[in-house]
């Protein structure tokens, strides 16, 4: 591909994120982005086959942003033990809800759109890569943890990555969209996100072990 194929590709999905970012996938269709931008519709399909390609691009983008935002190593500093980098690790989800709601309901979007979609799991390697490039940073904070003595050494780190992702990503999803019962704006947020995080917290600290024993 040329530079400037290169370019246009790049400026496609930075147009498309924009379209979805302000709307939803389901109404940015081909014809809609191509008018939008000034292509013909027929170079969007050239560049990228079908619009699932360019959602499962669009989605990549962001989440490339936002881990370079919020999930980067340079947040770690070398003097925190390891229960304190998993601790900044979680706690970036909840600036995450606060600066970049947008970005949250995207992904919201975009999970019911895949479903929809009957996309095949292999058509989504690339995206799914990103989880475990980060997923691998998060284990070396655990590991640190349980080296320095400041995180449980009997706890799954794998499962434990899946089950605090998945509830505060589950949590910032529900709690970012429209409110549909009273008791959805009862509850301060940023409360509920904070104490899903210490709870998690709790769960791994080598000295809540201790006080148990």
């Amino acid at each position: 591909m040329s530079k400037l194929e290169e370019n246009k590709l790049h400026f496609i999905i930075k147009e498309a994120k924009r379209l979805m970012l302000s709307s939803s996938i389901e109404e940015v269709t081909m014809s809609l982005l191509a008018k939008d931008i000034g292509l013909g519709e027929a170079t969007l399909y050239r560049y990228f086959g079908k619009k699932e390609n360019i959602v499962i691009r669009v989605a990549i983008s962001m989440w490339e942003d936002i881990a370079k935002k919020y999930f980067e190593d340079s947040r770690i500093t070398q003097d925190l033990t390891g229960i304190e980098c998993i601790r900044t690790y979680l706690e970036a989800f909840k600036e995450l809800y606060e600066e970049d709601i947008k970005f949250i309901l995207f992904i919201q979007n975009f999970d019911n759109y895949i479903q929809k979609s009957g996309m095949q799991l292999k058509q989504l390697n690339q995206y799914d890569k990103l989880f475990e490039d980060m997923k691998k940073r998060f284990a070396v904070y655990f590991k640190k943890g349980v080296d320095d003595n400041t995180i449980r050494n009997d706890i799954d780190s794998e499962v434990y990555y899946y089950a605090t992702t998945h509830s505060i990503q589950n949590l910032i999803v529900k709690l970012a969209s429209k409110p549909i019962i009273e008791a959805d704006v009862k509850v301060n947020h940023l409360q509920q996100i904070q104490m899903t995080i210490d709870a998690f917290i709790l769960l791994i600290s080598k000295k809540e072990q201790s006080n148990e024993i």
